[in-house]
């Protein structure tokens, strides 16, 4: 309930622990101030909360074999609804300028921050677990994401379109309308990089509400494969 604005806000049952995002902030704070990050993303709805960091000390160098490339940072995203739409996650992402992606559905992630909006769930998060434990994990993971999505750079799409209409497909929410923007988008590159099409799937993405937004950062890093495998990451560096 928001008593000042005379509304509900959602009716929940009786386990549910709420955790406003303010008190959760307040309690991520003192770790966060302790990292190299910027914050890249703040966005809000009545349901949900994404907040999103860049490590600026984790980065890829310009260049790939002579070639110029975008920089790719490591990150970190942070997930709650104060009114039980979502459980509360803290987990790794990458950043392409201001695109983020991010793979919830990967094991390694999985094994991270995942807290519902129970009483235990909560005292956990707050009480038993600080966030700091977890940052090593995250920055891992991260730049075991930047490697892939450089290995993602080296790799062509030799089908974009059906690549872009299955994506659309298995996201549920993705229209014949939003595949047409993204052959537009790179209908003149001659070959398609996977990191390419993801910068312009993720791009045709940015004015979709949060919550489909979101899906759609986790539709390309699930495709992309991002923070999965994990005992790839001396053989993905030597391979690009």
């Amino acid at each position: 309930r928001a008593p000042l604005l005379k509304i509900v806000r959602g009716i929940l049952s009786s386990r549910f622990a709420p955790l406003d995002d303010s008190v959760l902030f307040s309690a991520l704070r003192p770790a966060l101030e302790q990292l190299n990050i910027s914050c890249e993303e703040f966005i809000q709805s009545d349901e949900i909360t994404i907040l999103k960091f860049k490590f600026t000390n984790l980065h890829n160098s310009d260049t790939l074999n002579g070639q110029n490339v975008d920089q790719i940072y490591a990150g970190l995203s942070i997930r709650n609804s104060e009114v039980g739409y979502s459980a509360l996650y803290i987990e790794p992402c990458i950043m392409l300028g201001d695109l983020a992606i991010v793979n919830p559905s990967s094991p390694e992630v999985a094994s991270l921050v995942r807290n519902l909006h129970t009483r235990s769930g909560i005292a956990a998060m707050l009480l038993q677990t600080p966030i700091s434990d977890y940052i090593p994990k995250i920055m891992e993971l991260g730049q075991l994401g930047i490697l892939q999505a450089l290995e993602a750079h080296t790799q062509v799409v030799t089908n974009p379109h059906a690549t872009v209409e299955k994506l659309a497909e298995d996201s549920g929410f993705l229209s014949r309308r939003f595949v047409s923007i993204v052959m537009e988008d790179i209908e003149h590159d001659l070959e398609v990089s996977r990191l390419r099409l993801a910068q312009a799937i993720l791009t045709c993405c940015r004015n979709l509400p949060i919550v489909s937004r979101y899906e759609a950062q986790a539709e390309v890093g699930k495709w992309l494969g991002l923070f999965n495998q994990h005992g790839r990451f001396e053989a993905i560096a030597q391979s690009i």
